[in-house]
Parts: structure tokens; C-alpha cells; sequence
């Protein structure tokens, strides 16, 4: 831009003649702009003159913030249009969150000694972000001075979109510390006491259960005695509606966290928790002496919702804890034993006595290695194999007593009807054995054999991890039993499930060719 005046530095030449100057609004090489030759070397140009915060700050972020906190200050020489320093704010906004000095807050300032409220909104929609990786200390401190600047009605709509359901469900941490940090600030004037109330409120319905999508996995470092500490009024209420809804949507969203399920080992059994589930059960441990000592009318709400949670992983840990004896827990904790007795009372009244399995007990009459192991194996009970079809007729000469007996079919066969010939033998019979003989019994489902599955619908393992779980079930009823009274002990034996009654069977059978095991 021609029009603009150049910029040399104030009072220069005021002592000074100029010697042999030219100026040319065209330069040498033919394109806008313009030069001069002094014959002081020291003379500094810069042209045009919007280009002079750039070119005095080298672009860098921090400069450029100090420049334009001279460029808003009225009645200094460094005094800059309105409506230039609206652009530089605007190209800083999405600069200054990346600066490591406190760069962002001088922003601010500059923002407020502009006086552009749309600016002021472009900002904090900016920060305000639910996707934003940057922390908000800075900002919200200069918060109040928004608000005096530009008035609660135009900063409050996006306040409240900064605590909706989709930035409570990108970041609910953040979004909970957000909601402290302005409750803290702005909620100390009585003039921002309807805005306090919103912000609460929006919060409040973002952390409902009903609608809320967060990640449960965020809730373990939640601010929750924070924020519950921002209802004062809630506390031993039992109309408590704020507080309430906060615990109900928090433990709906930990319930969501399932721990992958233990894996029980017949050699040896872990009571080791993963971390996870360690976490999951410190803080319901913490959230039942916050219930306990503060929010009572809670109780029994929590004990129903706790009942959601995985009983080996978190609430029998919880309840063994032995830290939490006192009185105010007493009534919620009571209540998860007695439910977890009559769980671990239901799992243990199907006892594995049987199982059938499919090893042939003649099998003995066949020695061919290529077939002989999985004749005597108990889980398999069919094998198909390539084999060149001149050996079909000797294998089915060698099990002839089998075939003839019932025990095995056999089929030489193309499974795409050309190609390779297959050899697949087909046991016809299983047997029940009780459960002691399968503890000297092995097979080759984890071999590597040409018929070893890799399903991992093992009968034997099946049984043995049923077994060790049966026996992990029944140290933990006994442990649950030493919390209950005599009269939860007494009703706990009358109301025997009707499954043991008839003291019903679980059987291990390898069913059809999906190897459906039946755990009744």
C-alpha cells in the first residue's frame, strides 16, 4: 500500500541533512515498494508501516504481546487504530496457548483495554475448547475482568458451552476443574450469583447418567469431594438433589470400566488385582466414607448401584478391606456382604460331579501313530487330515474293530471336491467319568499336533479352572459370612437357592462340533 507513511525512527534526522536521497515507489526489481539511499548508514526504514509489529517482534509470540499491550495503551507514541489492534489480537489467539511464558493472560489484558466484545468471545470460545490441551489457570484468573468488561450476558453462553454434555464426555476432569476454578473466582461477587448457578447447574445435568457419554476411564483422577464441596448445603440433607445426582452419575460412569475377567489357574490361584481394579476399589472406598460421613440419605442408592460391579474384582476386595469399620459405612457395607453371600451361595450350589468326554477306552487296539493319541484324547472327538488316499485302506483296515463296534466312523473325502484327498476320523460315543479321573487325564489341545484346537474349548482345562473357581468361591463365602450377623447368617441358610435343592449337576461335555461345554 503506496499510501502509507513511511516509519523512521522518532527525531532522527531533526539535527540531520539528508545527502544524495531518492525514493521510488517502484523497487529495482520492478515491484512495489520503495528504498532510499542515505548517506548515514544508520538510518533505519521500515515500509510500509503494518508491517512494523512483525518485523520489530521477529514473529515471536511473546514480543509480539508486549508490542501490542504498547500498541492498546492510549496516549503513548506506540498508540496503534483500533481495528489494527483487533487483527494482531486475532492473529495471536491461536498462538499464545502454545507459549510457555504467561502469554495468554496478556492477551486478555490486551483484549479488555481493546473493549471488543465479539474479540472477548472469539477468545474464550478459543480457550474454552473441550478438545484443548492447555490449562485454563491463567485465563479463568483474568475471567473476572471479562465479565466487568463486557457484562455476564454475552460471556455466560460460552461459559456454559464450555460445561455442556460434549465437553463433560471429551474431558470430564478438565471440565470438572474448570467448573472449580470459575466457581472459585467468579463466584465469590454477589453480582455473579445467577451466573454461578448456571454454571453449576449446566454441570450438574452433564454429569447425568441418562445423558452422559463420558469415557469411564477419565473418572478415575475426577475432582469428586471438590466439586461436592461446592453444594455446602447438600451436606446431611436429605434432599440433596445436586450432590446426589453428581455420586449417581459418577459411579454409573466407574461401573462402565469392566475389568477383563480373572482367568482361574488349576495350579495355582492369584489374588493379586490388576491395577485397575485396585484403583476401582480405592475409590469406592473413598466414596463410602465421603457417603457415610457427609451424604447418609446416599446410602442406599450407592449399595444398589455398587451391585452393578464385578464381585471377585472390586466388591470383595472392598469388603475384606478392613479399613472400613466405621459406623457411618456400617449400613452400606452390611448390604454389599449380605448381596455378595447370596451371589457367591448361588454360584456355589452347581458343583461340577460329572463330566463326559470322548477318548475311546479300546482304543488300545490301534497303534498307528498317525491317529493313535487322538483316539485316548478326552476333548477331541474328530480328526481330518491330508493324507495320500493309497493309505485311506490301511487305516480303515486297522480300525475296523472301532468302526465295526460303533465307536468311530471314518470318510476319505476332497473338501472342495478336487485336490488333495483328507482322511477324517468321526468319534461316535462319549462316556461320564466322575471328576477325580480327569486329574490324571491329558490331552493335546495345547500341543502342537495336526489336531490340537486352537479354540481353546478344552474339556480338562475347563474342568480344572472351574474347580479352582469353585474353591476360590468357597474361601470368599467364608470370609463374606464373618461380616454378617447371626441373623443375615440365619437368613442366608433359609433361603438356600432352589438349584441346590435339587442339587443339580455341572457337566463338561464337548456337545457337537462347536465344543459347547454345559456349566448348568
Amino acid at each position: 500500500n503506496c499510501d502509507e507513511k513511511e516509519l523512521v525512527p522518532e527525531d532522527y534526522y531533526e539535527h540531520q541533512e539528508l545527502e544524495e536521497a531518492t525514493f521510488e515507489t517502484v523497487d529495482k526489481r520492478g515491484k512495489a515498494g520503495g528504498y532510499r539511499d542515505h548517506a548515514d548508514a544508520a538510518a533505519v526504514v521500515i515500509w510500509p508501516r503494518s508491517q512494523r509489529w512483525k518485523a520489530v517482534t521477529n514473529n515471536n509470540t511473546s514480543n509480539m504481546c508486549t508490542y501490542l499491550i504498547r500498541a492498546c495503551e492510549k496516549g503513548t507514541s506506540d498508540l496503534e487504530p483500533k481495528e489494527e489492534c483487533i487483527k494482531m489480537a486475532k492473529l495471536l489467539i491461536p498462538r499464545v496457548h502454545d507459549n510457555k511464558s504467561n502469554t495468554a493472560t496478556v492477551l486478555m489484558g490486551c483484549i479488555v483495554k481493546i473493549g471488543d466484545e465479539s474479540l472477548a468471545k472469539e477468545f474464550l470460545t478459543h480457550y474454552l475448547s473441550p478438545t484443548r490441551k492447555w490449562t485454563l489457570d491463567g485465563i479463568i484468573e483474568q475471567l473476572q475482568a471479562f465479565i466487568d468488561c463486557f457484562g455476564a450476558g454475552g460471556i455466560t453462553p460460552i461459559l456454559l458451552s464450555s460445561l455442556d454434555a460434549a465437553c463433560f464426555a471429551a474431558n470430564p476432569v478438565g471440565t470438572a476443574n474448570l467448573l472449580i476454578k470459575c466457581k472459585s473466582l467468579v463466584g465469590q461477587k454477589e453480582s455473579n450469583a445467577q451466573l454461578t448457578e448456571n454454571l453449576i447447574g449446566t454441570f450438574v445435568d452433564s454429569m447425568d447418567k441418562k445423558g452422559c457419554n463420558a469415557r469411564p476411564e477419565d473418572m478415575e483422577s475426577f475432582p469428586l469431594e471438590e466439586i461436592l464441596s461446592l453444594f455446602p448445603d447438600d451436606k446431611h440433607n436429605d434432599s440433596g438433589e445436586l450432590s446426589s445426582r453428581v455420586i449417581e452419575g459418577y459411579m454409573w460412569l466407574l461401573s462402565l470400566k469392566k475389568p477383563e475377567p480373572r482367568r482361574y489357574s488349576y495350579c495355582s490361584r492369584s489374588s493379586a488385582s490388576t491395577s485397575d481394579e485396585s484403583t476401582t476399589v480405592e475409590i469406592l472406598n473413598k466414596l463410602i466414607r465421603i457417603i457415610g460421613l457427609s451424604y447418609p440419605s446416599f446410602a442406599s442408592k450407592f449399595t444398589e448401584l455398587a451391585k452393578s460391579f464385578d464381585l471377585d474384582s472390586v466388591l470383595f476386595p472392598l469388603l475384606t478391606d478392613g479399613t472400613l469399620k466405621s459406623s457411618s459405612s456400617q449400613s452400606m457395607m452390611g448390604s454389599l456382604a449380605f448381596f455378595c453371600a447370596q451371589t457367591l451361595a448361588l454360584r456355589l450350589s452347581s458343583k461340577p460331579e460329572s463330566a463326559k468326554i470322548w477318548n475311546i477306552l479300546t482304543a488300545n487296539i490301534s497303534f498307528n501313530e498317525k491317529y493313535s493319541t487322538f483316539l485316548v484324547d478326552p476333548c477331541k472327538y474328530e480328526l481330518d487330515w491330508s493324507v495320500p488316499k493309497y493309505d485311506h485302506k490301511g487305516f480303515i483296515k486297522d480300525l475296523k474293530p472301532l468302526i465295526d463296534s460303533g465307536a468311530v466312523v471314518t470318510e476319505s473325502h476332497q473338501p472342495k471336491g478336487y485336490g488333495a484327498y483328507y482322511f477324517k476320523i468321526t468319534k461316535l460315543k462319549s462316556h461320564t467319568v466322575s471328576p477325580s479321573s480327569l486329574e490324571s487325564m491329558a490331552c493335546s489341545c495345547s500341543s502342537g499336533s495336526r489336531y490340537s484346537r486352537e479354540d481353546g474349548n478344552c474339556i480338562l482345562k475347563q474342568y480344572k479352572e472351574a474347580q479352582s473357581k469353585y474353591r476360590d468361591d468357597e474361601s470368599k463365602l467364608a470370609a463374606i459370612k464373618e461380616l454378617l450377623t447371626p441373623e443375615e447368617q440365619n437368613q442366608l441358610s433359609a433361603n438356600v437357592p432352589s438349584e441346590a435343592a435339587s442339587a443339580k449337576k455341572a457337566t463338561f461335555f464337548s456337545a457337537n462340533s462347536s465344543d459347547v461345554i454345559d456349566l448348568t
